[in-house]
């Protein structure tokens, strides 16, 4: 009997917290292993079963804050004695309403260097009688490792010439290696773009053409060869798909004279043609 009344009252809990709860507030991260300096995206979803209106541009906030492995807290952009940053923003959740919000956690933290965090996320409002805390998210942040680099000048119409180095970075998240296009100066990291998985033993090509544009060919697939061009900011200015056709494999070159870089081989491959869609490759810059 003392054990069917300890059930019947954990069940009446249960409920309780998924029939009454206020409000249900989901964090999510986009995975758990990024290269140091790659953007971290998360999202936070929030319902709100108030039956009230909440706007959170004076009256509450949805809080971030960044531990590190030993629970020591990361500091904010904003300043050295903050810890946590409000991303709600102007969000207004009428009742029965859900809302998903998304941001760029190292827009607001730096978690740069090869550590274990986790993200907390905590929903306050004046009108609710307490606070509400999301799931923990743990990640991990790893270093790759530069295989190929160039210093490339920065086209400017006058003034010193500044220059940035950009590099070709193997990374392993566990179960892939993914290749990435790293453009930094002695100061400033400017673009982390993660470009493709691929194999061990590929031979990658990674040149500068004269006006300090990135050409970078990736054997992506059995057959496929993938083309992107990047200008110095870390924009991708093209991307193209190439096939190997017995020995016609392709290549990329170089005009000495003209310094004009280009694929040779292989046989263009048309969006028509593709097996697979290519990702999106239009990724935010990271922040300075």
């Amino acid at each position: 009997m003392k054990t069917l009344s300890v059930l019947f009252v954990s069940l009446i809990s249960i409920l309780s917290f998924d029939t009454y709860a206020q409000i249900g507030l989901r964090a999510k991260l986009e995975k758990k292993i990024y290269v140091s300096y790659e953007p971290i995206f998360a999202t936070v979803t929030v319902s709100n079963n108030s039956g009230n209106t909440l706007n959170f541009k004076k009256d509450g906030g949805i809080y971030v804050s960044i531990n590190r492995e030993h629970g020591r807290s990361v500091s904010a952009f904003s300043g050295p004695t903050q810890f946590n940053v409000n991303v709600a923003g102007n969000l207004s959740l009428g009742p029965g309403t859900t809302r998903t919000l998304r941001f760029q956690v190292n827009r607001y933290f730096d978690v740069a260097k090869p550590e274990l965090f986790t993200m907390n996320i905590k929903l306050i409002h004046d009108r609710l009688s307490s606070g509400y805390m999301a799931k923990p998210q743990d990640f991990m942040v790893r270093e790759g490792q530069a295989v190929k680099s160039k210093r490339v000048g920065v086209p400017a119409v006058s003034g010193k010439i500044r220059y940035r180095t950009c590099s070709l970075v193997d990374f392993q998240d566990g179960q892939f290696s993914y290749y990435y296009l790293k453009i930094a100066d002695d100061t400033l990291v400017y673009a982390m773009k993660r470009l493709s998985k691929h194999a061990s033993g590929d031979k990658p090509r990674f040149e500068v053409d004269a006006r300090s544009n990135i050409h970078i060919l990736l054997h992506t697939q059995s057959m496929v060869f993938t083309y992107f061009v990047f200008n110095v900011h870390g924009e991708l200015k093209q991307v193209a798909e190439y096939q190997a056709v017995g020995d016609n494999v392709p290549q990329m070159a170089i005009d000495p004279d003209i310094g004009r870089v280009m694929v040779t081989g292989g046989v263009l491959l048309l969006p028509e043609e593709r097996k697979d869609e290519l990702p999106n490759y239009k990724a935010p810059k990271f922040p300075n």
